[in-house]
């Protein structure tokens, strides 16, 4: 049978083909004034006939692809993906396709993503990067390629990003403890080269004097970002004599690790120890006990990249765009006044 094309669909639904050419490519509020009732006729026919473009042809004649990359660092962590659902429904609304990619949290294996996606001629690239600092030849080729590349969490290295947390969501949690009493306060956090969940605590830390953080430092906990390590790192921790009373982890992944080594070592939470995390996961609300976790607006971060990213395939000369999508204490089950 033979496959149907623009014209075929032109002579279907009564318009021309450049008609036909303009809504499919979604510029019909712009360049050429198309009204609602001619825009059914064609999507209409195009759905009667099983019209499919040619992409090839279309990415020759526009210079387009019509593919975003997507890069994050963990598969396991449903708060990536999350913002993965957030980034395909807006890129899919828009008429582009995701090539996505994990890290697996190895940091060539992050910088080998970004220049496997170079080679495929993507549009434009979404990375929630780990470890980003590491590779700045890198992110000086991408600015001479004037490829546009937006990331998750706003970091001072000249890229557009998109961050849904800001040290006044970490100040309210950490406030939140302390007005329960708590003063012993351990932190688990990602290890030293990693860049993802510093924005989250490293405001915080940088907020306090100098003596105040070689204190705090002591009570860092750095994980590797399983939950499995989250589990060891917890246990030793909650093992000490001098253990803490609440522990703040930079997501709920980490936090599932200690609710179960709090169990394991029958420690009662909230009423023996406290938990706040970060990122309100689903799973958040339907552990035992609820989680106290900083709601980050996982979706909506993911749509923000895909408009900030065509924002500057549209214009190369913008400024760098830089967007905070407020995040919010949602209190639930795992903190509770300390016990004297």
């Amino acid at each position: 049978m033979k496959q149907a094309t623009q014209t075929d669909v032109a002579q279907a639904a009564g318009v021309s083909r450049a008609t036909v050419s303009y809504v499919l490519n979604e510029r019909y509020n712009s360049a050429m004034p198309i009204s609602t009732k001619t825009k059914e006729k064609v999507l209409k026919a195009v759905a009667d006939l099983g019209y499919n473009p040619d992409a090839r042809a279309r990415s020759l004649r526009s210079g387009k692809t019509q593919t975003l990359g997507l890069i994050i660092p963990n598969l396991h962590n449903p708060h990536h993906w999350e913002i993965v659902e957030g980034v395909m429904q807006k890129a899919h609304k828009l008429g582009y396709e995701i090539l996505f990619s994990s890290s697996d949290l190895e940091s060539k294996k992050e910088e080998n993503s970004i220049k496997a996606l170079f080679r495929r001629s993507v549009d434009g690239i979404i990375l929630l990067p780990s470890f980003i600092k590491l590779y700045p030849k890198l992110l000086q080729q991408i600015s001479e390629l004037q490829l546009p590349v937006v990331t998750i969490g706003c970091r001072d290295i000249g890229i557009d990003c998109i961050g849904s947390i800001d040290t006044e969501a970490t100040n309210n949690a950490i406030k939140h403890l302390e007005n329960l009493g708590h003063k012993k306060i351990g932190f688990l956090v990602t290890g030293e080269n990693q860049t993802s969940g510093e924005d989250r605590l490293y405001p915080y830390f940088q907020s306090l004097t100098k003596n105040k953080r070689a204190l705090i430092s002591k009570q860092i906990v750095r994980v590797k970002s399983t939950i499995e390590d989250a589990y060891r790192k917890s246990l030793e921790l909650l093992k000490k004599d001098n253990r803490p009373t609440a522990i703040i982890t930079v997501n709920d992944y980490f936090a599932v690790g200690v609710l179960r080594a709090a169990s394991d070592l029958n420690i009662n939470i909230p009423e023996d120890l406290s938990i706040i995390s970060f990122d309100d996961i689903l799973l958040a609300n339907f552990t035992s006990p609820r989680l106290t976790t900083v709601r980050l607006e996982a979706k909506a971060v993911g749509q923000g990249a895909v408009t900030i990213l065509l924002n500057r395939l549209n214009n190369k000369n913008l400024a760098i765009q830089k967007e905070r999508i407020p995040a919010k204490l949602i209190i639930r089950e795992s903190t509770a006044q300390v016990k004297l």
